[in-house]
């Protein structure tokens, strides 16, 4: 990390050694290093100063790795690759997202090799920002809003870092990290801003605090967060803005059902307060619309809920495949699907929750009750024949069977580590493509089977090309809110939630090192894999939908998919508080389009980030 006291090579030195053409500028914020446009040394100085030196040249954290790197150092590369899928080292370091395949642009990275000597000669920044602000205090973000819009320069928001559609990485831009933003409190009597509501026992948190920091924090007061799976998530920026959905949604209903207000910085510098009665227009757009696009969060503000036990039925088992590896010729893989799915009706009334996973050869399954004076007597009562069937699978090698009982989520998510460790693992590239499931496919026996048909069918996908590409996989996820919450609308979230039992992931993944047609295959059958179940989905009018911060950013009707009818309404929200489009993200509300130059990374065409003077003061 290199405090940025100078700055790059002058715009049209840079375009001159480089050879890269100068563009016109425009006033889309897409001034590039190499355009005349590009602040002068003196004036990235001057804008340094007045953030206290909080500007840094960004070097990304496979940079120890490369021969031809200024800071070239074995031992410094073996403990980059013994840390290289640690969430929390990433988070710690602008120079690596959470996903690899959105620090490269093209050809052009940065990762070392994890399977041997196959990587690029040279480390580049690929798609990271050129530079970036770890901002400290609110006065950052506004001089930083300030600095991008006098010299059109394209602003990217980044908290953790965990985003599956890269939003949080954007070639020759200027990032603005709001990691550090980690306050949190209790208040036991809260009354909202300018506004008669009253709540009891409201958590307000900074932008950048994480979900194990939260539960931590507030399960000490007897409190629990409605936090996801994965405990390294930020749950206050597009988690807690697009929906976020986790072991108490059914009980509590999403993250953005929680949310009572928000502090923000608008884009054009002001402290802003919004809550039901104070810009509520703001408000609604904010709970569900996504995050990074209409304004800049400071604090976020939820209601807590009373910490219970949560007990967890996990059974873990490997089964013989088929010859044929084609799952639709597997009654076992038929029959699991099918159990689950049956089971769904009663399971989600009783805030069952829980995570799941069935291949051809394998099966894991995680059934999760959080609430209730009895969670434990209650949960073995309503999986008892669901454990009965699994047990008595022919020729199951079972690897766990098990309930466990859990005094807080502290203990929880420790005690489930392994379900994270296993299917969220950080430091690859992934793809996902998701679906939410509607409960009409689970009314009755006749659509559970076009429903299994669709899952079996989509995986029978993957028989052919099983030795020749890294893992595809289906996670079933009953983390959906109470069918027919919200009937206000009171919030922006995408209608799907409150209609669907599960929430359907495809996940294909790869390791650095594997070649490019590997990559562009492992998309590609993924996408493959999940189409059946698109296609059972769609209706006359849409094409179903699904949960942005999980979806496929390849997505081509991503307004209706990820805001439905919504999306018209939020639109307009957006052009009221930011008219000119500071922050725009890939396929957010108010995404420009493909063709903006600042997407290059994602065509044909890839611009990759020019890198800062390397001889700054580190």
């Amino acid at each position: 990390m290199r405090s940025l006291l100078l700055l790059v090579l002058s715009a049209v030195v840079t375009a001159q050694l480089s050879g890269i053409p100068v563009l016109p500028s425009n006033n889309t914020f897409t001034c590039r290093p190499y355009q005349p446009c590009w602040p002068t040394l003196s004036q990235w100085a001057a804008f340094n100063q007045s953030i206290g030196g909080n500007l840094f040249a960004t070097t990304p954290i496979g940079s120890p790795c490369f021969l031809t790197s200024p800071d070239y150092s074995n031992a410094s590369c073996t403990f980059v690759r013994s840390q290289y899928m640690n969430p929390y080292y990433r988070q710690s370091h602008y120079g690596a997202m959470e996903y690899t395949n959105w620090e490269t642009c093209g050809l052009d990275n940065c990762l070392p090799s994890m399977l041997g000597p196959l990587q690029n000669p040279t480390c580049g920044l690929g798609r990271l920002s050129s530079a970036y602000v770890q901002a400290q205090t609110t006065a950052h973000i506004t001089a930083t809003l300030a600095f991008i819009k006098q010299h059109n320069i394209r602003l990217v928001l980044r908290n953790t870092g965990h985003d599956y559609q890269g939003r949080s990485s954007s070639a020759n831009s200027l990032a603005l990290v709001t990691s550090s933003f980690k306050s949190m409190s209790l208040i036991r009597n809260f009354s909202t801003n300018s506004c008669p509501t009253t709540y009891q026992n409201i958590a307000v948190i900074g932008a950048g605090v994480t979900a194990t920091e939260a539960t931590k924090y507030f399960n000490q007061f007897g409190f629990a967060v409605t936090v996801g799976a994965c405990p390294s998530v930020g749950i206050a920026g597009g988690f807690g803005h697009t929906a976020g959905h986790g072991i108490y949604s059914r009980a509590y209903g999403l993250m953005v059902d929680q949310a009572v207000e928000f502090d923000f910085i608008t884009v054009d510098g002001r402290a802003l307060t919004v809550n039901e009665c104070n810009n509520p227009d703001l408000f609604w757009a904010m709970r569900g619309g996504g995050g990074g696009t209409y304004a800049i969060l400071v604090n976020y503000k939820f209601k807590l809920h009373p910490l219970n036990k949560i007990a967890m039925y996990s059974f873990r088992a490997t089964f013989p495949a088929p010859i044929t590896f084609l799952a639709t010729d597997s009654p076992t893989v038929r029959a699991m699907y099918t159990a689950l799915a049956t089971n769904e009706t009663v399971w989600a009334p009783n805030n069952i929750t829980g995570y799941n996973f069935v291949t051809i050869n394998s099966v894991e399954t995680h059934q999760i009750l959080p609430v209730g004076s009895d969670p434990l007597g209650l949960l073995k009562e309503l999986t008892a024949d669901y454990a009965r069937f699994m047990r008595n699978v022919p020729n199951i090698s079972i690897i766990e069977d098990s309930y466990y009982l859990f005094n807080d989520q502290v203990e929880f998510e420790a005690g489930s580590a392994g379900v994270v460790d296993r299917h969220a693992t950080v430091g690859l590239g992934v793809v996902t493509v998701s679906r939410l499931v509607p409960t009409r496919l689970f009314s009755t026996p006749q659509t559970i089977d076009q429903l299994v048909d669709a899952i079996v069918g989509g995986l029978d996908a993957i028989a052919p090309l099983r030795d020749a590409l890294p893992v595809v996989l289906i996670q079933l996820t009953p983390t959906t809110p109470t069918v027919g919450s919200d009937p206000q609308r009171a919030t922006a979230a995408n209608p799907g939630w409150r209609e669907a039992y599960w929430h359907a992931i495809i996940v294909g993944g790869w390791v650095q090192g594997e070649t490019d047609a590997v990559i562009q295959a492992t998309q590609a059958l993924a996408r493959t894999v999940a189409q059946p179940l698109i296609d059972l989905i769609s209706t006359s009018n849409d094409t179903g939908y699904a949960y942005p911060n999980e979806a496929d950013y390849a997505e081509s009707n991503w307004k209706s998919v990820f805001w439905g009818s919504n999306y018209d309404r939020l639109s307009q929200i957006k052009a009221k508080y930011d008219p000119l489009n500071v922050l725009n993200c890939w396929k957010c509300v108010g995404f420009i389009g493909e063709s903006d130059p600042m997407y290059s990374c994602y065509g044909a065409n890839p611009q990759p980030s020019v890198y800062f003077n390397q001889n700054l003061k580190q």
